[in-house]
């Protein structure tokens, strides 16, 4: 694990060292217009200090420079990736793998996406994360409804993906087998009540946006930055093995619609649960996180412009 941070990390430095000119560098790493003060770090592994700037990693979306329209192509993508791995190992092998499989399918999915997507929009995936960022200060208003959009439509997309696979077993039923939706009450997994859903989803979800916004924060050190997908990863298994049993776990609005769309009946009769309490969630992480409780003394958050963080 040491060893994949030290590579990650390098692999950053490179990138950042050896373009001379901001139109040389991916979008990912271009610095703002305005001087950057230099920054010093501890290279991993040892304790000697390096001079220069610590680069900016894939999840800090306000330093970002990419078009808009290839950020949300990328959160299209990801949110696909999410819906398809994750309702995908629900509807197509649920009962070869479980819960637990299940839960890691969903996990996975978010390291994926974070990795292979990060450099570009940063890889929110869910209106509730980036509702987050929005209320934390580090995503500009205008980009947030766009995110948004195309979060509900990759998650629509990758649900119709799962469906036409389902639909070439003989003996699948949409209305029987589902898609993977979200839900309660009687009928629904371990038939828990409304007020035991939006209490579930709204403290994992509290506690799935913090972690995204304290991990990708501009004040972590480059090594443990590199490491945030996965962490973000095993924290969405985590909370699916606490909570599949109760909803199925949303934490993600977009998540919930994809499938709803097609189920319908109790599953678009449920569905604004799973849009309030993750918006809800998403929105106390990001007031905390702008309140400085995730940040050392001293440290300020990065501003959405992706001026220099002072």
């Amino acid at each position: 694990m040491r060893l994949l941070g030290v590579a990650l990390v390098g692999d950053f430095q490179v990138a950042h060292k050896f373009s001379d000119h901001e139109s040389d560098i991916p979008c990912s790493y271009r610095p703002s217009r305005q001087p950057k003060p230099a920054r010093t770090a501890t290279a991993p592994g040892s304790a000697a200090p390096f001079q220069g700037e610590v680069p900016q990693l894939p999840f800090h979306s306000e330093t970002r420079r990419c078009p808009m329209t290839k950020k949300l192509l990328a959160e299209m993508l990801g949110t696909f990736i999410l819906v398809f791995f994750g309702c995908g190992a629900a509807v197509l092998m649920g009962e070869q793998i479980g819960m637990l499989g299940i839960a890691l399918a969903f996990g996975l999915s978010i390291v994926a996406a974070a990795y292979s997507l990060g450099a570009i929009s940063g890889a929110h995936l869910n209106p509730a994360v980036s509702l987050g960022f929005l209320m934390a200060g580090r995503m500009p208003v205008a980009e947030f409804g766009g995110y948004v959009l195309a979060q509900v439509a990759g998650a629509v997309i990758g649900s119709l993906a799962v469906f036409l696979i389902a639909s070439g077993k003989a003996d699948y039923s949409l209305a029987t087998n589902g898609l993977g939706q979200n839900g309660f009450g009687a009928g629904y997994l371990g038939e828990y009540s409304m007020g035991a859903a939006l209490i579930f989803e709204l403290l994992a979800t509290f506690i799935f946006v913090c972690v995204i916004l304290a991990a990708t924060a501009s004040h972590v050190s480059p090594a443990s930055t590199a490491l945030a997908g996965l962490a973000i990863g095993l924290t969405l298994t985590g909370i699916h093995l606490v909570g599949i049993n109760v909803t199925g776990v949303s934490v993600n609005p977009a998540r919930s619609v994809g499938p709803a769309v097609f189920v319908g009946g109790k599953a678009l009769a449920d569905l604004w649960v799973f849009i309030v309490a993750p918006l809800a969630g998403g929105a106390a992480a990001g007031l905390a996180h702008a309140s400085g409780f995730f940040r050392p003394g001293g440290v300020q958050p990065a501003p959405a412009t992706g001026a220099p963080v002072v």
